[in-house]
């Protein structure tokens, strides 16, 4: 996911990612701010928890993981490196399934469908899924803050990406309520964009990138 969070919005844990049993998230409640991920586990939750990323600030972040009990093998990558982790908490009792539930880019996934809470205030510029563990030189490459080439998860693992999304099919300032965004994996798997009921903030932001391939 490559983004970009301008405040903490209306809670302390605005989630990136959430899909039923689990959520990747900038946590203001730690010190100092951190990267989240939580998967809910049947008797302890699975959390592995690190780096110290800045308001306004753009980051590129890969999260790779073999879905183990064991969360020191899942890796955060921010910028280029492997972050330093603050927690890290193994799941016991198995992890819990997630397949009936909806995938929430920057709201909570509750149950089927998004929930209007925790919601991320900021700019997601683009987000890639894939159903096979990175390496760390791929996890490494994908994150350079150097990058330039928009398209880049789509030379990673091609056979393997599940889902890969831009945000950028409507001008800078515009309404981006309503919009369907194309899932460029080839999968199909596309998703709407929904203010919900206070019809506001969701707007597109011009992007910076110079070069496609």
């Amino acid at each position: 996911i490559d983004f970009e969070t301008d405040a903490q919005g209306d809670t302390t844990l605005p989630r990136l990612f959430s899909k039923g049993s689990w959520h990747l998230f900038f946590d203001f409640d730690s010190t100092p701010d951190s990267l989240h991920f939580a998967h809910d586990c049947n008797t302890t939750q699975f959390i592995r928890r690190g780096g110290s990323p800045s308001l306004d600030t753009r980051y590129r972040v890969v999260v790779k993981w073999d879905r183990s009990s064991t969360a020191g093998n899942m890796e955060i990558y921010i910028d280029g490196s492997e972050v330093t982790y603050a927690q890290t908490q193994n799941c016991v009792g198995g992890l819990v399934a997630d397949a009936a539930n909806d995938l929430c880019i920057g709201n909570d996934s509750d149950g089927i469908g998004c929930n209007e809470a925790r919601s991320f205030d900021g700019i997601i510029y683009e987000q890639a899924m894939w159903n096979v563990e990175l390496t760390a030189a791929e996890a490494a490459a994908l994150t350079d803050p150097n990058r330039r080439v928009r398209l880049g998860p789509q030379q990673v693992q091609p056979a393997s990406l599940i889902f890969y999304t831009t945000w950028d099919d409507q001008p800078g300032g515009s309404s981006a309520d309503g919009d369907t965004f194309l899932d460029k994996s080839g999968n199909g798997n596309t998703g709407t964009a929904n203010n919900g009921t206070n019809n506001t903030g969701m707007t597109a932001t011009s992007e910076t990138q110079l070069s496609y391939p």
